[in-house]
């Protein structure tokens, strides 16, 4: 088993939950965090999500963030070299994704 921790996020004044959990397979450990408000009415912005990832080894992962002019993002690349490091990649994105659908489906409730 292992443990998933929560912590409070704000965006834009915004606040909600976030799980984070810690990957650790023989050759790779990533970090990920993920949450969202849920669904909120356009008059109060939508929605607001996080994810966050980290690599916490040193391992064949790598990344790029590019932003327009503006400041805004425009691109996340996440590059991956080697079976333990896809796997751990793919495992923190299928947690993300579950931590964010759980929000929308307490909202459908």
């Amino acid at each position: 088993m292992y443990e998933i921790r929560s912590r409070k996020r704000c965006i834009n004044g915004v606040p909600f939950k976030t799980y984070e959990r810690t990957l650790d397979t023989d050759e790779s450990v990533v970090a990920i965090e993920a949450g969202s408000t849920g669904l909120l009415p356009d008059d109060k912005g939508g929605a607001r999500t996080l994810i966050s990832f980290e690599n916490l080894s040193e391992s064949g992962i790598f990344g790029k963030v590019t932003k327009n002019e503006n400041g805004t993002l425009d691109e996340v690349e996440i590059g991956v070299v080697g079976n333990a490091e896809t796997v751990s990649v793919l495992r923190a994105l299928m947690f993300a994704t579950k931590a964010i659908l759980d929000e929308f489906e307490e909202d459908e409730e």
